[in-house]
Formats: C-alpha cells, sequence, structure tokens
C-alpha cells in the first residue's frame, strides 16, 4: 500500500471510528448491501456509511474488516460509559449549584472530574486510531478514489 493510499485508509477510518463513537445508535454489523443515503443527517448515519464502506471495502480483508469493527464497536461502548459518566458528574454539578449556596471547593472537584473523563475520552480516542493504524498498514492493496466515496457521501 503506497502512502498516499494508506492516508486516505486511516482519514477514513478516523473519520468513522470518531463518529461511531460519538454516535449515540446502538452498535451493530453493516450487512447491508446498498451505501446508506448520500445526505447525512447525523453522527450515526456518518457511523453507518463509515461502517458500509470498511465492510464492503475490496481493499481490505475479511480479518481486517472484522478487527476494524470490533475495534469500533469497543471504542463505541467505552465512550458511551464514558458519556454516562460525565452525565451522572453534572447532575451532581447542577445539584449543587441548586442549593443556592455556591461551594467553590466542590464546584472545582466536580470540574476536575469532568476533565479527567474528557481526558480519558481522548486517550481511547487515540488509542482506538493507533489500532486503526495498525490494521490498515497490514493492508495488500488499495483502491486510492476510497475515501473521496467515503467523502463524498459524508455530505452534511
Amino acid at each position: 500500500m503506497t502512502s498516499h493510499g494508506f492516508k486516505l485508509y486511516f482519514f477514513s477510518a478516523l473519520a468513522t471510528l470518531t463518529l461511531s463513537a460519538c454516535s449515540s445508535s446502538p452498535k451493530h454489523e453493516t450487512t447491508q448491501q446498498e451505501p446508506p443515503s448520500a445526505r447525512v443527517e447525523s453522527t450515526s448515519e456518518a457511523a453507518q456509511i463509515g461502517r458500509f464502506d470498511i465492510m464492503t471495502s475490496p481493499d481490505l480483508t475479511a480479518e481486517q474488516k472484522t478487527r476494524f469493527m470490533k475495534v469500533m464497536n469497543e471504542t463505541q461502548t467505552k465512550v458511551a460509559i464514558i458519556k454516562k459518566e460525565e452525565s451522572d458528574v453534572k447532575v451532581l454539578l447542577f445539584r449543587s449549584l441548586a442549593k443556592g449556596q455556591y461551594n467553590r471547593h466542590e464546584v472545582n472537584r466536580y470540574k476536575t472530574q469532568l476533565k479527567k473523563l474528557e481526558d480519558k475520552k481522548m486517550n481511547l480516542m487515540f488509542t482506538s486510531l493507533d489500532q486503526v493504524k495498525d490494521i490498515l498498514e497490514s493492508a495488500q492493496k488499495h483502491n486510492p478514489d476510497f475515501f473521496d466515496q467515503f467523502r463524498s457521501r459524508m455530505q452534511w
């Protein structure tokens, strides 16, 4: 795989991984034979397009596709857990603020927790991207139009 081809795959994988992790839709394997609609209305739809592109790519082996989907699904599940934790901390923060007496120490504690959760989420995303990079580096062939095809369906 050429450097240019790898970059195309990597950026499409990055977009797919990021969008699927942000998506609130449940994880699922793409088995459809037709690409999703051209007009993307949500991160969930964008993630679906990415899944479709990866699963139908002739340039990736079945093993690479399986590994990619595993990384994507695991990342999405872990991000959902972190988002739930963030939501729980925010509820506590707003309850604290609603008491009427501003407690700077308590607010700072919640802010610190939220920052740590955001860092945890970002570290997870970059770890997942490293895993995807490893998967795609082992590709034997490439389609130089792959990323362009993916991007052309990502019309917001």
